[in-house]
């Protein structure tokens, strides 16, 4: 009989070639052990919220340039840095809530890059549900943290949109 797509995803991806047992720790299939031990602590979607994460890191830096007279004269800024300045400069709750949101998805981050234990990711997530929620994006059973971030990303622009209109309006400039 054939496999179906949920047998060949139910299956254990990191099974050992010679079966579990005592391995010297330092033969190959030892080490095959430990990564295979890592890899079981790390979060399912942790590829997804670190690449996703590097994007919506880029997407703040883009917003902070597009709302400042000279972009280029900005010296290198954390993230949090830059998403401090984008909320002094639009003073905006709605848009607060969003760069709330943004911060915790790095808490996440680097709680996943940091290999903290999973009680501690787990925490993280609940803490980016609690900002999330405020901006219209709740966290179910089975969120796709990447298109969670996607959506974040879109809620930056456009928290930022009325404060480029009004700018532009003052400048006799097109948005």
């Amino acid at each position: 009989m054939a496999e179906t797509e949920n047998d060949i995803l139910d299956e254990d991806p990191y099974q050992l070639p010679a079966g579990e047992g005592d391995f010297d720790p330092e033969s190959p299939v030892a080490a095959m052990v430990r990564l295979r031990d890592q890899l079981r602590l790390v979060h399912p979607q942790a590829a997804v919220i670190i690449t996703a994460h590097a994007a919506l890191e880029r997407e703040v830096d883009q917003l902070l340039r597009s709302l400042v007279p000279h972009p280029s004269k900005l010296p290198r800024l954390s993230l949090d840095h830059q998403l401090g300045v984008i909320r002094s400069m639009l003073n905006d709750e709605w848009l607060g809530f969003v760069l709330d949101a943004v911060s915790a998805y790095g808490g996440l981050r680097n709680s996943i890059a940091h290999k903290d234990k999973p009680v501690d990711i787990s925490k993280a997530i609940s803490r980016l549900g609690q900002r999330t929620e405020k901006i219209g994006y709740p966290l179910e059973p089975g969120t796709n943290f990447g298109a969670l971030a996607m959506g974040m990303a879109a809620a930056l622009h456009v928290g930022a949109e009325g404060y480029r209109i009004s700018v532009s309006r003052s400048f006799g400039v097109s948005p």
